[in-house]
Formats: C-alpha cells, sequence, structure tokens
C-alpha cells in the first residue's frame, strides 16, 4: 500500500490515545491549545450563522483570533490550575457533601471570573483602551453571569463531579461550543 491509502489514516482511537499523551505530557499546553480551538470554532459558527441570516457582512477574522487567544492564554490554563486547586482542596469523593461544595465553589468562583475575564480580555484586544473595556464589563458582566449561571449550572455539576481532571477542559470546551455561539451572536448583534 502506498501513503494516502485508507490504511494510512489515523483512526479515533488512534488520535484520542495521542490527545491523551499530550494531555500527560504536557497538559497546560494541551488544554490551552484545545480550549483556543473549540473557542474559534464557536465563534466561526456564530460568525456563519450571522452571515446566512444577513446580520452581518462578512467574517471578522479579528474576532476568532480573540476567541483562540482567550482559549489559549486563558480558558485552558485557568480552568487547568482552578480543577488542581479544587481536587486539593476539596478532594473528589462519593458523598453529596463534597458534590455540593465542590459545585457552589465552581459557581461562585470560576463563573464571575470568566464572565469578566471574558469580557476585559475582548474589549481591551478589541478597543485597546480603558475605558471603552470598562463600558463593555460594566454593560455586560451581570448579563453573562447570569446566562452563565442559567445554562451552565447543570453541565458544571456534572464537570465538577464526574468528569476526570484531565478531560474537564474538552468535555467543558464540547459544551462550550453553544455558549461561544451564544455569547459570540450576542456581541456580534450589539456590535452591528
Amino acid at each position: 500500500m502506498s501513503y494516502g491509502e485508507e490504511s494510512d489514516k489515523p483512526s479515533l482511537q488512534t488520535c484520542w490515545k495521542a490527545y491523551m499523551m499530550a494531555l500527560k505530557k504536557k497538559p497546560v499546553l494541551t488544554k490551552a491549545v484545545t480550549s483556543g480551538v473549540i473557542g474559534m470554532a464557536g465563534n466561526l459558527t456564530a460568525q456563519l450563522i450571522n452571515l446566512r441570516s444577513g446580520e452581518i457582512d462578512a467574517l471578522s477574522i479579528p474576532t476568532i483570533a480573540r476567541y483562540g487567544a482567550f482559549g489559549v492564554l486563558i480558558t485552558g490554563p485557568v480552568v487547568h490550575l482552578f480543577y488542581k486547586w479544587l481536587d486539593a482542596k476539596f478532594p473528589p469523593s462519593k458523598d453529596k457533601e463534597s458534590h455540593i461544595k465542590r459545585f457552589f465553589v465552581e459557581r461562585l468562583l470560576l463563573a464571575p471570573f470568566f464572565s469578566f475575564a471574558f469580557h476585559a480580555f475582548m474589549a481591551a484586544l478589541q478597543y485597546k483602551s480603558i475605558a471603552p473595556t470598562v463600558m463593555t464589563v460594566r454593560a455586560y458582566f451581570w448579563p453573562t453571569l447570569m446566562m452563565n449561571w442559567k445554562y451552565w449550572t447543570v453541565l458544571q455539576f456534572i464537570i465538577v463531579n464526574y468528569v476526570p481532571r484531565d478531560l474537564k477542559p474538552l468535555f467543558g470546551g464540547l459544551c462550550g461550543l453553544l455558549w461561544n455561539i451564544m455569547l459570540s451572536t450576542g456581541i456580534l448583534q450589539t456590535s452591528t
């Protein structure tokens, strides 16, 4: 058989094993890249939806890049460190009290952090000055946090208590595709 034939293509199982190996060898980098790719995919999907509906005239490559940068620089590393800290502070166990503590710590610490960090990061890169960044954070922090608490609450209970630590960013990121689409669509609608 020559290169390029069916047997030369990596299987899904081979890709999964390579991903798991990357998580073991370089966990922060792997989670950062995973988060960046998922962030870009969510924003690109939202833009394609808006393009098709006529809400925008063209794709914004800088916006897609900002979502990727947020995933690489913020989401991946922060999620890695947060869950490492959470597991040390409140070790995973099967009792309900532990599940509830871990869940509320995530909802009361990580959700507000990401609601703030997302808008501050995106606005700072878009406007490149303090005043519009502060205005954006003030305008969108609470609505985003409320939407986060509505959308993510059940998912986060599952993620916090049942998904293995190394897979939390991947699982959360896949759930987050819809979240990124919602964020992207809302931001695109208010800025056009």
